[in-house]
């Protein structure tokens, strides 16, 4: 009876460790389900700036996105088309007037992205990163403008699946991408480089 008990115990300590594929996939970005959109209306009352959303490359040395236990993962697909959307989707949401030609031009780099977890017993920390750049280009394509925008977002509990790890990535980049919607001297000089038609 004892083993039993023993096996059942070491059973249940090892299935709280969570369990990742060899890579790790990159999902839309999206808010954290539980927060709510507040700042839907944060320029509302002012005119929509055009602006252009460009290349954003990997400045990363490596495509790690995940550690746990002195493993690294791999992302699964290429995370600057992602970042690249979701600039796009986050700006549109702040009142820029995301288009395709006749603006200015933002450009990014993907300095880091990455979620480390620390398993212990009855006990797991998640906690992602993500780093990026921004610059924005003028109608002669000369930088004006660059910025770094970081967000951070983590998590703690008994049991992690691999979807609840790669939605921490996505979050934590949520919140770089809202710091950087929302950078007032971003938007200034975008309004006073606009393309006339």
């Amino acid at each position: 009876m004892k083993r039993l008990t023993l096996f059942l115990i070491l059973v249940f300590l090892v299935s709280c460790t969570p369990s990742l594929k060899n890579t790790i996939s990159i999902n839309p970005i999206s808010a954290p389900t539980k927060e709510e959109k507040t700042e839907a209306d944060y320029y509302k009352s002012e005119s929509n700036p055009k602006v252009r959303v460009g290349i954003i490359s990997d400045a990363r040395n490596f495509k790690i996105v995940a550690k746990m236990d002195g493993k690294s993962y791999e992302e699964a697909q290429d995370s600057t088309k992602i970042i690249q959307m979701g600039i796009e989707k986050y700006f549109a949401e702040s009142g820029y007037n995301v288009t395709l030609f006749n603006a200015p031009t933002i450009t990014g780099e993907l300095e880091n992205w990455i979620v480390t977890i620390e398993p212990k017993t009855f006990y797991n920390k998640v906690e992602a990163k993500a780093d990026i750049i921004l610059s924005l280009l003028n109608a002669k394509g000369r930088v004006i403008y660059r910025s770094k925008y970081s967000g951070v977002y983590g998590e703690s509990g008994m049991f992690f699946s691999e979807s609840d790890i790669e939605k921490t990535l996505t979050y934590a980049m949520h919140y770089a991408l809202i710091e950087a919607s929302k950078d007032a001297r971003l938007r200034e000089l975008i309004s006073k480089n606009q393309v006339n038609d």
